[in-house]
């Protein structure tokens, strides 16, 4: 049998790969694979970063809009065109309140953490849940020059090195007003419709006029904390136990017997300083609604705020009521009532560690120097100036 010599050409023609050609073929592989994974890593870096900034910023930002809206409403005082004189029924006997915080001139106060004044540089720890923390770490001054430390019920709440402030402001209750039914020496107000305050809240009726009591002092307004239901208010005196301060027992009546002019506002008192989440691990801007009780985060991320008051001297020292003379931390504020404005500082960091090796950065919040922790985590300082209007003595 005769072999076909074409197909035998044509076999002996084709050749394998030699290692050489595999070695190059697997290193060039090696190296677009390289290439391609390397500009995956930097997008995604690229992404998380951005990604990061950008819940950084909101939540900043959504902080500050928070703050600055409960600031520039504290100490409103309604339709009334002058500043009202409250007659107080908030018991201030309570060991475990602040009395300076239910004074009826008291709109804002705040507390300074031992080491975070003016001045001092301050490191944030590593572990920043609350628990096991002092409320003797926090201190604010009251008008007499005595101290008040941080409230009970703030205690393992508030994370370490940051500040805390309460604000008091008021909001209307339309369409209702009294129903004079009731006569100055009662407990209680019978009201035309229903009011919506839950049991506990604190609350504040005027009728902008002055009005001498029977002991002679002179009010245009009562402010209490509210035990009635329905369309009626109730100023009964309350326990020291109890959610908030409750009323005074010697306080014989109103500031007067209200007729159709008197107007019903909801008294809100919130405290704001940044806590800690248990479950996410987290800090966050908090808020807690002192008349009820109740403790709600409002943002997370928030790792440290720094806070200071502006204060305008009284007018035997100068000051007008619409300038600020000094610029104080909690702990130096000889009267809340002269508080006319506030130095806000928030640190917000991001959630997630970048991976980047972030170092640590020293941040200047309100004249502190906060250091923070080599954790990876990207973070920026929101600050803001902040107007307190319904403080300053309009000419």
């Amino acid at each position: 049998m005769r072999r076909n010599k074409n197909f035998s050409r044509t076999w002996r023609a084709q050749h394998g790969v030699t290692l050489i050609e595999l070695m190059v073929a697997l290193v060039l592989g090696l190296l677009v694979l390289g290439a391609v994974i390397q500009l995956f890593l930097g997008s995604k870096a690229t992404y998380m970063s951005n990604e990061a900034l950008a819940r950084v910023q909101e939540n900043g930002r959504f902080s500050m809009e928070v703050i600055k809206r409960e600031f520039r409403g504290a100490a409103s005082r309604g339709v009334c065109a002058s500043r009202l004189v409250f007659q107080n029924h908030f018991n201030t006997g309570c060991g475990s309140q602040p009395e300076g915080l239910f004074s009826a001139d008291t709109s804002i106060m705040g507390w300074d953490f031992a080491g975070t004044e003016r001045g001092d540089d301050y490191t944030l720890p590593e572990d920043l849940d609350p628990a096991g923390q002092s409320t003797g770490q926090w201190t604010a001054q009251l008008s007499d020059g005595s101290t008040e430390n941080l409230p009970s019920w703030l205690q393992n709440e508030v994370v370490p090195g940051s500040d805390v402030v309460v604000v008091r402001r008021t909001e209307v209750i339309p369409g209702i007003t009294s129903a004079t039914t009731s006569a100055a020496t009662d407990n209680t107000l019978e009201l035309t419709g229903a009011h919506g305050l839950e049991t506990g809240e604190f609350a504040l009726v005027t009728n902008c006029r002055l009005n001498i009591n029977s002991s002679g002092s002179g009010f245009t307004g009562d402010i209490f904390q509210n035990t009635g239901t329905g369309s009626e208010l109730n100023r009964s005196g309350g326990s020291c136990s109890a959610t908030g301060p409750g009323n005074a027992s010697g306080i014989g009546s109103w500031a007067t017997q209200y007729g159709d002019g008197m107007q019903v506002y909801r008294v809100e008192l919130s405290a704001y300083f940044v806590g800690f989440n248990d479950e996410t691990g987290e800090p966050g801007l908090y808020r807690h609604d002192v008349s009820a009780g109740r403790t709600e985060e409002l943002v997370s991320g928030v790792e440290n705020m720094q806070i200071l008051y502006g204060y305008s001297n009284p007018a035997d020292e100068g000051g007008d009521g619409q300038t600020v003379n000094h610029w104080l931390p909690a702990s130096e504020v000889a009267s809340w009532d002269l508080v006319i404005g506030a130095r806000l500082a928030l640190l917000v960091r991001s959630p997630e560690n970048l991976g980047d090796g972030t170092t640590t950065e020293d941040y200047d919040l309100a004249s502190v120097t906060i250091t923070n922790q080599e954790d990876g985590r990207l973070r920026q300082p929101f600050l803001a100036a902040i107007s307190l209007r319904n403080q300053q003595l309009v000419m």
